[in-house]
């Protein structure tokens, strides 16, 4: 639990997040300890803990990504001069342009491929691994920031 909320402290979405949203946030962090100070069985406490890291801490992360004030747009004089340089295509609306905020997600949330049944050589390693990555860029590609 500890360890989540100092990933949270330390990340770039807590330090550009609105004071509302990170107090929100360190609400639900000491709810989700309180909760499981209570919890009497291990395998309840693991449950609780995959809960945490693979969908709470998500869901905590782009929270405070959403509470960040967005950058202010270019003075009027600015943005046509930007526009007269721009190719025709540059007509779409500046809200389009704009590159959209990634979704966190958990790293365990990502496929892991199946190449083989087990991992006997070099080879079958570096196929694997070969396999794993084109994953993570494709979820990348789609948008998506992959928290480890």
């Amino acid at each position: 639990m500890e360890d989540i909320r100092a990933r949270i402290h330390d990340s770039t979405e807590c330090q550009h997040a609105t004071q509302a949203a990170q107090t929100k946030v360190e609400t639900e962090l000491d709810q989700v300890a309180e909760r499981m100070q209570r919890i009497p069985f291990i395998y309840k406490m693991r449950e609780s803990v995959h809960e945490l890291s693979e969908r709470t801490y998500p869901q905590l992360i782009n929270a405070l990504a959403a509470s960040a004030p967005r950058p202010k747009t270019a003075l009027a004089g600015e943005a046509q001069t930007a526009t007269a340089t721009m190719p025709m295509d540059a007509n779409i609306p500046e809200s389009q342009q704009k590159e959209t905020p990634r979704v966190a997600v958990s790293f365990a949330t990502i496929s892991r491929p199946h190449t083989k049944d087990a991992l006997e050589t070099k080879d079958d390693v570096d196929d694997f691994l070969d396999a794993y990555r084109r994953e993570l860029i494709a979820a990348i590609e789609n948008g998506k920031k992959i928290l480890l």
